[in-house]
C-alpha cells in the first residue's frame, strides 16, 4: 500500500519528491521501488475519487499541541 501511495504522489505532479520516513532498510528499499510503478490515468483518477470521498473532520492537533509546532 505504501508503494501505491508513493506512486500516486509521483503521478500527481512532475516536481514532487515524497520523503517517506522509515526505520527499516527493507521498507526504504520497498519505498524506492514505488518510482518504478507506472499508474494508469484511470488508477490515478480512481485514487483521487477515493481521496475526495473522505470527509475530514476535526483538527489534526489540539490548540495546546499547536503551540509546539510554531
Amino acid at each position: 500500500m505504501g508503494q501505491i501511495a508513493l506512486a500516486w504522489l509521483l503521478a500527481q505532479w512532475a516536481h514532487i519528491v515524497p520523503i517517506p520516513s522509515t526505520k527499516n532498510e527493507k521498507y526504504l528499499r520497498e519505498n524506492n521501488q514505488a518510482s518504478l510503478l507506472q499508474l494508469e490515468e484511470s488508477d490515478v483518477n480512481l485514487l483521487n475519487d477515493l481521496k475526495n470521498s473522505i470527509q475530514i473532520q476535526g483538527e489534526r492537533y489540539t490548540p495546546e499541541g499547536m503551540k509546539g509546532i510554531f
